[in-house]
């Protein structure tokens, strides 16, 4: 992780509006296909997801690749203490800090993130466990949070792959114009959004749309699978979001 010193004076400037700062993540490029398809995933849905709420609501967690809290309030609750038996350590402090009346703050302040992932295995591991530590904070929320989540986050990708199922069995001019209007929709919509919050274009069209249209493959997969693989390790993620090595 790379946080810029511009960036760590907006994240510090936040922290006096809340007891948690969250910085916003996006990936660098990467070398291997694997790495792509994992940076394209975070690029293509970080600054919809952590910011797209905010209208609406207080930020439900954190993102735990940066974020920033003061030392003696730390102190105060404990520290990280509370959080030794959660596997879900970013959603665990985020319930920290809302558990001791504490307030939380999603800042636009971009950390560069890069994660070593030399193949295929690796990237599915990493999104299967990310996916279901999703179901996790799903789980904690009311029926009308989940529901909104589901249409933000859930319906778009299932559209997408709908959508382009349709246009090639169809096999018409107007289902491939269709198609291509929307992928240039997407394309700049998501272009502009990650100009505007990182200073730069990394949107990548190809692997962004197999990064998008597996996205519902690996919720499956997480829904279906409680037991995750973290390095030399098995371990079964419970409900509650401890867990218990294998």
């Amino acid at each position: 992780a790379h946080l810029g010193g511009h960036a760590l004076s907006q994240l510090l400037s936040d922290l006096t509006h809340a007891d948690a700062v969250t910085a916003l993540p996006y990936y660098r490029d990467s070398a291997t296909l694997a790495g792509r398809l994992l940076a394209q995933f975070v690029n293509n849905n970080a600054a919809l997801t952590y910011l797209g709420w905010l209208p609406f609501a207080a930020p439900l967690t954190i993102n735990g690749m940066c974020y920033a809290a003061r030392t003696e309030q730390l102190r105060r609750w404990g520290g990280f203490t509370a959080l030794l038996e959660q596997l879900t350590d970013d959603l665990a402090f985020a319930t920290l800090v809302r558990d001791r009346g504490g307030r939380l703050w999603q800042s636009t302040a971009p950390v560069a993130m890069r994660t070593a992932m030399p193949d295929l295995r690796g990237y599915v591991r990493q999104m299967h466990r990310w996916m279901l530590f999703a179901t996790i904070l799903l789980g904690r929320q009311r029926l009308s949070v989940r529901s909104a989540i589901g249409v933000l986050q859930g319906l778009p990708p299932l559209l997408l792959v709908a959508m382009l199922v349709c246009a090639c069995v169809q096999h018409t001019w107007p289902a491939a114009l269709c198609v291509l209007i929307v992928l240039l929709a997407r394309a700049l919509l998501l272009c502009g959004v990650q100009w505007r919050v990182t200073g730069a274009v990394r949107h990548r069209l190809l692997v962004s749309l197999c990064a998008e249209c597996l996205q519902p493959l690996h919720l499956l997969h997480a829904a279906l699978v409680r037991t995750i693989c973290w390095r030399t390790r098995r371990y079964r993620v419970l409900p509650n979001g401890c867990f218990r090595a294998e």
